[in-house]
């Protein structure tokens, strides 16, 4: 639910200093954890100076929730890339959030998981936008 997926998005800050790759679908995400959430989230973000590398669905839709968007790469992947679940490359961990539908999420601890999901976030990277 949703608290469970508050303490997956805060297990994020444990990367202080890195920086954190995020597939990450704008909307849906604050459909799915609230503007609060994201808000508190984007103040310890700072704080704990993590750096993000971000990667949205194509869409008109361009704002971020967030005045301050210090340390943040955004680009929109191709037209036609259409997905509603999150993901989020730190350290050795991906987490995952669900949408609005399903609200659910999960963290998956392994290194050579994590390589895998970095490369293949690096060619989507490498193909998009800002």
């Amino acid at each position: 639910g949703k608290e469970g997926l508050t303490h997956l998005v805060n297990d994020v800050l444990w990367a202080r200093g890195e920086t954190v790759c995020t597939v990450w679908p704008h909307a849906e995400m604050v459909r799915v954890l609230g503007k609060d959430i994201l808000l508190r989230f984007n103040k310890r973000r700072l704080q704990e100076k993590i750096h993000i590398k971000a990667l949205w669905p194509h869409a008109i839709h361009k704002e971020s929730l967030w005045d301050d968007d210090t340390n943040i790469v955004r680009k929109h992947m191709p037209k036609g890339t259409v997905f509603h679940m999150g993901y989020t490359i730190y350290g050795d961990k991906v987490s995952f959030i669900a949408s609005h539908r399903e609200v659910f999420g999960f963290i998956v601890q392994s290194k050579d998981f994590a390589e895998l999901m970095r490369t293949q976030f690096d060619i989507i990277w490498s193909v998009s936008k800002k």
